[in-house]
């Protein structure tokens, strides 16, 4: 009776018009209910479906609590052959001054030239010779039969500081490099101005981590697969790299950014990594061009390119060439490989350029950047197209956090493609 009192009391006094402002509240209060209920079933299907987190927690735990203090970094001077002190741990850039090191470069090139030449003479035994010496640990990946079979060799740019000016070479001697900490191991990393490049070189100058769960995916297979050779497309300053050859694996790394190549060739020296990469200053697409660099303001690792326009001036900083994944082929002959692909919404051109690459290498896994394809139908031909290369998604390395292709537009940012091995 109290109630029913209450109320009566309540509509004499509001009328009509407190119905209504019950009503709205209603509505408002139903609309929040029902929207939080819908975010957490798209949750539902891209991660808790699959039953396991990204990372171990324990595991996270651990990599977030790091015992690495990362202070401001260093500025390293690349033309000077001193030691230096990074976060508390010792590099050094080759014991050897800059002359000397070119000397030698030149030398190692021209006993590859020879080498090469003997293999276009179709010397088998000389051809297993040399694949045999590129395993090793001292080699960075080359090509081999492709470099002496297409004369598309030209248009990959293999990166030399020393064939460019000293101006150019020096540009980044006072650009930071700081450590960076992943749970498979810490190394150097020089990165851009923090103010330029607020999104992966502020989080590196503020603790030395970016992607940390995803560094772990990658590390963990490494660890497990030795042999396995890494494809870094869309390397930016070089993370997925860095921890590839911290692991001692063969890393191909590939970006149209010059100073992203110049920062990651610095990085590799003071880390003591450099014989295990390969730095390639090209695009990557379906066709062969000339694209030009687009600057993303704050954010230097969402640049893109675009097709060049012939009568744009455009500085050589901002200039490359674009060449496609088969034209790579010769750089992986006979090993398994992994692909990270971040290159800025041409992923699908990519693999159109690919199919080659695809049916002669052994790629086991593909980490590609999602964020693009969940918005557009594009994600759709890639589903399909990876399907066709044999290669499945997941959120990790687990086979058992496979996703399902209907789902697609609630994926997570980066999807994990795993090829399953043949009974």
């Amino acid at each position: 009776m109290s109630l029913r009192r209450n109320f009566t009391i309540w509509f004499r006094r509001n009328g009509p018009s407190g119905i209504v402002s019950g009503l709205i509240a209603f509505f408002v209060i139903s609309y929040i209910i029902i929207a939080k209920l819908d975010e957490n079933s798209k949750r539902v299907v891209s991660v808790v479906r699959t039953g396991v987190n990204v990372i171990p927690m324990e595991i996270m735990q651990e990599f977030e609590q790091g015992r690495v203090n990362v202070g401001k970094g260093v500025i390293y001077d690349f033309d000077k052959e001193d030691r230096r002190q990074i976060n508390g741990v010792n590099s050094s850039f080759p014991a050897a001054s800059a002359d000397e090191f070119e000397n030698q470069m030149k030398l190692e090139r021209s006993q590859r030239a020879g080498e090469i030449t003997v293999l276009s003479a179709h010397n088998d035994t000389k051809r297993n010779d040399l694949k045999s010496m590129y395993s090793k640990d001292l080699h960075p990946a080359k090509p081999i039969e492709a470099m002496v079979s297409s004369p598309m060799h030209k248009l990959i740019h293999e990166y030399n500081a020393f064939s460019e000016s000293k101006e150019k070479r020096t540009s980044i001697n006072r650009n930071q490099c700081v450590l960076l900490r992943t749970h498979h191991g810490n190394a150097p990393i020089c990165i851009h101005d923090p103010a330029d490049d607020e999104i992966i070189s502020g989080r590196l100058a503020k603790d030395g981590l970016w992607e940390g769960n995803y560094l772990y995916i990658i590390g963990s297979i490494l660890s497990r697969e030795p042999n396995i050779e890494v494809l870094d497309l869309g390397c930016n300053i070089g993370v997925y790299t860095i921890i590839s050859a911290k692991l001692k694996h063969r890393v191909v790394a590939l970006d149209p950014n010059k100073i992203n190549i110049r920062l990651l060739n610095k990085s590799l020296n003071l880390g003591g990594l450099s014989r295990y990469v390969t730095l390639l200053w090209n695009a990557i697409s379906d066709v062969r061009e000339n694209v030009t660099l687009f600057d993303i303001i704050g954010n230097i690792g969402g640049s893109f390119v675009e097709t060049a326009d012939k009568n744009a001036t455009v500085d050589d900083d901002h200039k490359s060439f674009a060449i496609t994944l088969d034209d790579l082929i010769g750089y992986f002959v006979g090993k398994p490989v992994f692909v990270k692909m971040d290159i800025e919404t041409y992923e699908l051109r990519a693999l159109k350029g690919g199919s080659q690459f695809f049916k002669e290498i052994d790629v086991r896994y593909v980490l590609m950047e999602w964020v693009h394809h969940r918005e557009f139908d594009t994600g759709k031909v890639v589903i399909k197209l990876m399907e066709q290369y044999g290669l499945f998604p997941h959120v990790n390395a687990h086979v058992n956090t496979r996703l399902e292709p209907d789902h697609y537009r609630s994926w997570p940012d980066n999807i994990l493609w795993i090829k399953y091995p043949k009974h």
